[in-house]
């Protein structure tokens, strides 16, 4: 009997975000799917890296649960690179906007 090969994988969840950039005066809407808080961050990283989100920008993610945070680009390296993330340490690094509707 063949025993089959258990997958650890997680469920993707989507966030929507708006980013702000502070010297043009821009704001640029999107999704964002992830899988957990450092693939989050890692997505926002990225980029920041590639120029795709302005280096020094307020972006605003609205977590699935209805959650809203202020997240400013210069802690998403510090996530990226610690790993692992629940939802209470994203939200405690980031600032809290919108507590999730009741």
């Amino acid at each position: 009997m063949k025993a089959k090969k258990q997958t650890n994988r997680k469920a993707k969840q989507t966030a929507t975000f708006r980013v702000t950039d502070p010297f043009v005066k821009d704001e640029v809407t999107g999704s964002i799917e992830y899988t957990d808080f450092p693939d989050l961050s890692k997505w926002i990283f990225a980029g920041v890296m590639s120029n795709e989100i302005p280096d020094n920008s307020i972006i605003y993610v609205m977590l699935p649960n209805g959650l809203e945070c202020k997240y400013d680009t210069t802690i998403a390296d510090k996530v990226y690179y610690d790993g692992t993330m629940s939802e209470e340490e994203f939200i405690g690094i980031t600032f809290l906007v919108k507590e999730a509707q009741a």
